[in-house]
């Protein structure tokens, strides 16, 4: 479960970057 917290973290911070 620590896995999949840290690829949806991951994730959203791609998506952040992606949207600046």
């Amino acid at each position: 479960m620590i896995l999949d917290i840290s690829i949806n973290f991951s994730y959203l911070i791609s998506a952040i970057f992606f949207v600046f």
